[in-house]
């Protein structure tokens, strides 16, 4: 004790300014230290266990935090559903988030379904409408190129060969009357004949010739018969003639409103080839546009309910039909800042939105911030409350000068107590922490002791002077 007090006396100067620079060291390494409740705190950092256990988190992402929400009206209403999906965009630029799932990423997840069937069927529609449009131009050509002229041409040469026709009849049935005529002369002459022969007394030629006779008589029938053919059919290509003047005449005049609908289906034609070109264009361009939200509650009932029932991959955000929840996890390395960023991010965003009813913030990942924030809350009370105790009890029991230097000495311990563990990347733990009380309680004793001995010490001093 004599020699400590010999050096303080004979250097009180650099003593004060070794401390001095100790408290300095040791005020940089406690601004170093990290209140740990995770894993850290129970296995180490070098086992398989640890090591395994942060691969998994890497791959899969650390701890959630958990958001139930209990809102007064409906459970999945547009309110609900854009507060989630405002809460996942502010989550997807935060540090520390590893995924997110809510009702607002399935209602997403189906709107952005719909928007590809949208598209495709958008541009099955202008390809049909494109095919249908050249199907009309064809049909309308093909319309086009019949011509009236030719029509009327092949009218009249219809007509032409039917009147040559009825006039080769005509000749005909005039060269069959003639025909008639000269067999009915020869046909007499042969009778003349027939009994002339037969008064003369020549029965062998008579017979011959009454053969000849009744075979031209037989000849003459035929052709009585058959002349009446030329007058049937000249009777049959009249009506024939007159039905297909008839019908050329009645084309002729149909091709004139033809031609209009000739003009209506290219029109019509033209049309569905805009229409087409225009949907498809809006296809070219749709990814512009963003498949979120609904913006009426009609049209996400649309995509949230099927048939009036709701949709089975919401039930896995529903509790008990009375909370909605949305589930955040971490990654694997996140720091506790970073867990405080998130967790004040969401409730900032719920304050600054216009939910209306009741929400909760569960997880281990808001468990352990608890703890923490818990543990540096009773670490603090626990110093101001020992102080203020010391300083009382030293004010009452040690009559001493500098009575309060013992306390000042245990502060001044528990600084550079705690800039070593953060040199030393201790953090501050459940366990560490009862470190503190037992530093506090044997250093006041040691202090106190110290200090009452060197008073000794320095009267003795005196009294040896």
């Amino acid at each position: 004790m004599k020699k400590i007090l010999a050096i303080i006396q004979s250097h009180p100067i650099w003593v004060l300014v070794f401390v001095f620079a100790l408290l300095m060291i040791s005020v940089i390494g406690v601004t170093r230290v990290s209140v740990a409740t995770g894993n850290e705190t129970l296995v180490k950092d070098d086992t398989d266990t640890f090591i395994e256990n942060v691969d998994y988190q890497e791959q899969f992402g650390g701890e959630t935090i958990v958001l139930h929400l209990e809102p007064r009206q409906e459970l999945l209403d547009l309110e609900v559903i854009q507060l989630f999906s405002d809460l996942e965009t502010d989550l997807s630029f935060q540090s520390g988030v590893f995924s997110y799932q809510s009702p607002a990423s399935i209602v997403k997840n189906i709107s952005s379904t719909q928007y590809q069937q949208f598209r495709l069927g958008i541009s099955e529609i202008a390809l049909g409408l494109n095919d249908l449009s050249d199907m009309l131009a064809n049909q309308a050509n093909q319309l086009n190129a019949i011509n009236s002229d030719a029509i009327l041409s092949a009218s009249e040469e219809l007509s032409l060969a039917f009147t040559n026709l009825e006039t080769g009849q005509n000749n005909l049935s005039d060269s069959m009357v003639e025909l008639e005529t000269t067999l009915i002369s020869i046909d007499d002459v042969l009778v003349a004949l027939e009994s002339d022969l037969s008064n003369d007394g020549e029965s062998a030629y008579a017979n011959q010739l009454n053969l000849v006779n009744t075979q031209m008589s037989q000849l003459l029938n035929m052709i009585s018969q058959v002349k009446e053919v030329p007058n049937q059919t000249i009777d049959g290509l009249d009506s024939m003639n007159t039905n297909l003047s008839g019908l050329f005449t009645s084309l002729i005049s149909e091709l004139s409103e033809m031609e209009t609908f000739v003009d209506q289906l290219l029109v019509l034609s033209e049309n569905l080839k805009t229409m087409s070109e225009t949907l498809l264009m809006i296809e070219s361009f749709s990814d512009s546009y963003y498949p979120g939200i609904p913006r009426t509650e009609e049209t996400l009932n649309h995509v949230i309910y099927d048939s009036g029932i709701r949709r089975p991959v919401f039930d896995v955000f529903i509790i008990d039909e009375s909370y909605v929840m949305m589930q955040v996890t971490l990654s694997g390395d996140v720091t506790k800042d970073e867990k405080q960023e998130v967790v004040d991010m969401i409730e900032e965003r719920i304050a600054h939105s216009d939910f209306d009813g009741e929400y909760l913030l569960s997880g281990k990942a808001v468990l352990d911030l608890s703890i923490q924030n818990s543990m540096v809350t009773s670490m603090q009370k626990m110093l101001m409350l020992s102080v203020g105790l010391m300083i009382f009890i030293l004010l009452i029991t040690f009559k001493v000068k500098w009575r309060i230097l013992p306390l000042i000495t245990v502060v001044l311990a528990v600084i550079m107590t705690i800039g070593m563990m953060g040199y030393l990347s201790i953090p501050v733990t459940m366990v560490s922490m009862a470190v503190f009380p037992i530093l506090i309680g044997l250093g006041i004793d040691y202090a106190i002791q110290f200090h009452h001995r060197y008073s000794l010490a320095l009267e003795e001093e005196k009294i040896n002077e």
